[in-house]
């Protein structure tokens, strides 16, 4: 079985993800997003709820059956590393061939990650560039060039607190109805 794996904050789950999901999935058997609790490399925890960015995960994806959301990170009580993660789906999906899936600004920071080495022996790895074309010093990722859809939830945010309706191109409209509904954000 092929599964490919994207984590993060979620905060919120964004079109761009869904548009790194449809991408991957004529490529695997499954998709996951994993959001974390908090990432080991941030400082900021997140501003949504472990539930609520879950729900809107669930909400953003349901239409396709070829996506799922793993909770590991977000139930684990410690520190969690992507090894962690890893050694995971590798028990949960013996087997299996993972792919993990990241983004421009994580392939610049991968060489810090815990015991990376041990990693890359035992995932593909998937670099999607929002900027072009970025020289790749590691073998074993492959960089998808000129992904098209440039968002950050980070912007997501800012829109939100604003009331900016520039927002609403950046999230699914069942995901902005829950926000609004919950007042997330504000």
């Amino acid at each position: 079985m092929k599964i490919y794996f994207l984590g993060g904050s979620f905060d919120p789950p964004h079109l761009g993800h869904l548009g790194i999901a449809e991408y991957c999935i004529p490529h695997c058997d499954k998709f996951l997003f994993i959001p974390a609790k908090q990432s080991p490399h941030k400082e900021n925890i997140p501003f949504a709820s472990n539930n609520d960015r879950i729900a809107m995960l669930d909400i953003m994806s349901k239409s396709n059956p070829k996506i799922e959301i793993d909770t590991f990170e977000i139930e684990s009580n410690s520190t969690n590393y992507t090894l962690h993660t890893v050694e995971h789906l590798e028990e949960k999906y013996p087997q299996s061939e993972l792919t993990m899936v990241i983004g421009l600004d994580q392939l610049k920071r991968i060489k810090e990650w815990y015991k990376i080495n041990s990693l890359l022996k035992r995932v593909k790895v998937i670099c999607f560039n929002r900027d072009g074309i970025e020289k790749n010093n590691l073998d074993k990722v492959e960089i998808i060039p000129d992904f098209k859809i440039v968002v950050s939830s980070t912007e997501i945010r800012k829109l939100l607190a604003q009331n900016n309706t520039k927002v609403h191109k950046y999230l699914d409209n069942k995901v902005y109805n829950f926000i609004k509904r919950k007042q997330l954000y504000l």
